[in-house]
């Protein structure tokens, strides 16, 4: 789209009014650094904006706090910016806005960092923050500081990225803060003005941006961001304004300029990666291009690819990453707190693996399998123990207390090496199916002391038992799995060899969003019919990992999808994300029939409680919205909760996908979408065709064409 900084004459016809030309910065502007200040003043919270007009070759034109015009050099900081586009760009990618009268404020589908949260709220962020969701969208912001000074003014625009999280269906941003002016810049926040602390950092809600509806003399329509959305970008060098030669008056080409190339690389993108699709299912689809808009024009040949190698930017989930490491037979070790699905995961791509556990004291000889001499003693290969010592000599450890378990190398005459149980079990399936990787499970790997690790380093290092014995099948893919020390009192650290062997390492954050694609997935394995709360689908025979009950619950609830649990002050009931598990367990072995009492001694009588009245108001149905059986009352709001009801509407047979696709991608929004279309296809071939042909058919519609004259 293209974004514009409007020019002096454009403003004035566009707001002719003085007080509708000064407005407050956004909260996200002033922690930039907008100009703020005297929180007694009858002006307080208006920023200054600039304006695409020169004054002389050395400033240029803006509209100042109290809406007249003003010029300012060109390399403050200060400055806020307020966005503009024709009403036109506005409309194709959101036609809802041409409802909006002229001079009327209006939301659009744009988000953007705008308002700071109070302060109840930034302490749980901050709390959490390590935990939040981090929904891949980011924005880039300058990252030099406002205040005056000359080295701040001499430095140009160096970026600072700001990544955006989700927590409750909401999003956020968190940033640190600069300050105009120490003693005036300020913000209000739970009905109070306080000034900003520089240097400290804030929590900012991703909002909706509202434009105004504007009209020039000529006609033109414009929309106008109804405040300034940032700040702190120079408008340019004040070496580099001067090549240009502007005199007074003259409208300034702002793409030559930093602030405009900012716009154009950084903002652009930012505000536009968040926009929502239309309102009908007709605006979802991709638009045609407008031919007249030489900014719209698209390259008809791709430049040749010199790389060899295409960049897939989609996210891709933790399971899709489990099933590539070990498809590629490449080793990886998995983190994550205690009840996050570590194992689970694992043992749903090999159900038949195999367990290697080391428990502080355990016998050295169940790892390393052991020699038993003809005399009939037996003890540790001695090669093994002198390559453990090495090893331990290197990082600092004491090994002997483990060892001191065991004999080692003594007897008389040649010994005979008997492999450990767990070795026997690897060899024996991996000769039986040579095809399939499968998978040698060293789970809770780090509630181990760093000398019992210290047992299994050189299966891990060098894929075998020992330097000469126990070499590892090449179709056995060694995995790990642990807690972090921050993560679990039980955990130990790792020695630094082992922790970089591992070609990957998975860090499984409890996040509801991850937790929901999961548990949307089927078992693969048969289930009795059951009479199920969420949707009528019970003919389906095929059942979710997470009971959809259970993830809808969830959805709606995140912050009881982890509860806490201190060591010192055990308390009744603890659940996590495997504690969920369970209770959908308990729902499909009892063939549906929720009891209060089998949920209250998993997760305590509150959370029951609010479970079983979720229970009683189940979502809608695939008949719901074929029907269109429902209001909007029935539409989730947060995208967790989006999520569930679209995979809830997945068991849609092909009579009935456009109308559910339409739902979806007209009140759940694109994203959704993309979704539920993966979901429905399940990676079946002809159900991607069907829907690629349903999408070139509705294309084709759309554009006015019928079967008969695509023929012709």
């Amino acid at each position: 789209m293209n974004w514009q900084v409007l020019d002096e004459k454009t403003i004035w016809e566009l707001l002719p009014d003085r007080d509708a030309r000064k407005c407050a910065a956004t909260d996200f502007s002033k922690l930039l650094g907008a100009f703020v200040r005297r929180m007694d003043d009858t002006n307080a919270g208006n920023s200054w904006f600039w304006l695409a007009t020169a004054d002389d070759s050395e400033s240029a034109r803006v509209v100042d706090r109290v809406g007249d015009r003003n010029w300012v050099a060109l390399d403050l900081r200060d400055g806020a910016v307020r966005p503009a586009l024709l009403f036109s760009d506005i409309v194709k990618s959101y036609p809802s806005a041409a409802r909006a009268k002229i001079g009327e404020a209006f939301e659009s589908n744009f988000e953007y960092p705008q308002s700071v949260v109070g302060k109840k709220l930034s302490a749980e962020l901050e709390k959490s923050y390590k935990s939040l969701r981090k929904t891949g969208k980011t924005y880039t912001v300058d990252s030099v500081p406002t205040k005056y000074e000359s080295e701040h003014y001499e430095k140009g625009f160096t970026p600072r990225v700001l990544e955006e999280v989700e927590y409750k269906g909401k999003k956020y941003v968190r940033m640190q803060a600069f300050a105009y002016e120490d003693e005036y810049s300020f913000i209000t926040r739970d009905g109070k003005n306080e000034l900003i602390k520089e240097g400290d950092y804030y929590f900012v809600e991703v909002e909706k941006v509202k434009f105004l509806r504007l009209k020039d003399k000529s006609g033109k329509e414009y929309a106008l961001a109804d405040q300034p959305l940032f700040a702190g970008v120079q408008f340019d060098l004040q070496k580099d304004f001067e090549k240009h030669d502007y005199s007074s008056d003259d409208k300034i080409d702002i793409r030559k300029h930093n602030l405009g190339k900012y716009i154009d690389k950084h903002f652009s993108r930012d505000i536009e990666q968040t926009m929502e699709p239309r309102s009908q299912f007709t605006e979802f689809e991709e638009g045609l291009e407008d031919e007249q808009d030489p900014s719209h024009k698209k390259l008809t040949t791709q430049r040749q690819q010199t790389w060899g190698v295409s960049v897939n930017e989609a996210p891709m989930p933790t399971d899709k990453q489990i099933k590539f490491y070990v498809e590629h037979g490449k080793s990886f070790m998995l983190h994550g707190v205690s009840g996050c699905g570590k194992t689970k995961r694992v043992k749903e791509l090999d159900p038949d693996l195999t367990f290697i556990h080391i428990p502080n004291g355990v016998l050295p000889e169940t790892v390393l399998g052991k020699v038993i001499y003809p005399n009939g003693q037996q003890g540790i290969p001695s090669e093994f123990v002198d390559d453990m010592r090495k090893f331990a000599k290197e990082n600092g450890l004491d090994i002997e207390e483990v060892l001191a378990q065991s004999r080692i190398g003594v007897g008389t005459g040649a010994g005979e090496w008997k492999a450990p149980d767990w070795y026997v079990e690897l060899q024996r399936k991996c000769t039986a199916e040579p095809d399939k990787q499968h998978v040698l499970f060293i789970d809770e790997i780090t509630n181990a002391k760093a000398t019992t690790q210290s047992l299994v380093y050189h299966i891990i290092l060098e894929r075998s038992i020992g330097p000469n014995k126990g070499k590892l099948p090449e179709n056995c893919v060694v995995i790990a799995a642990g807690n972090n020390k921050h993560e679990s009192d039980a955990a130990y650290n790792m020695p630094e060899p082992l922790f970089r062997r591992f070609e990957g390492h998975i860090y499984i954050e409890p996040n509801v969003r991850d937790w929901l694609i999961w548990g949307s997935q089927k078992v693969g394995r048969k289930a009795e019919p059951l009479q199920r709360i969420a949707p009528s689908q019970s003919e389906v025979d095929e059942r979710c990992e997470i009971h959809p009950l259970v993830a809808a619950f969830v959805a709606s609830a995140p912050d009881c999808m982890i509860t806490d649990f201190d060591p010192d002050k055990p308390p009744k009931y603890a659940i996590d994300q495997r504690g969920w598990d369970q209770v959908s367990d308990i729902i499909y072995d009892n063939k549906g029939e929720i009891r209060m009492e089998l949920v209250r001694n998993k997760v305590g009588e509150e959370i029951a409680a609010s479970f079983i009245d979720f229970a009683k108001n189940p979502p809608l149905t695939i008949q719901d919205v074929i029907g269109g059986n429902y209001t909007a009352n029935d539409i989730p709001q947060t995208e967790d909760a989006k999520f569930v009801l679209a995979s809830l509407l997945r068991y849609a047979d092909e009579r009935q996908v456009q109308t559910i696709r339409q739902f979806v991608g007209t009140h759940l929004g694109r994203e959704q979408l993309a979704i539920y279309d993966s979901l429905w296809s399940d990676g079946d071939k002809e159900k991607q065709v069907f829907l690629s042909n349903q999408r070139l058919e509705f294309q084709n519609v759309r554009e006015g064409l019928s079967n008969d004259e695509r023929t012709k």
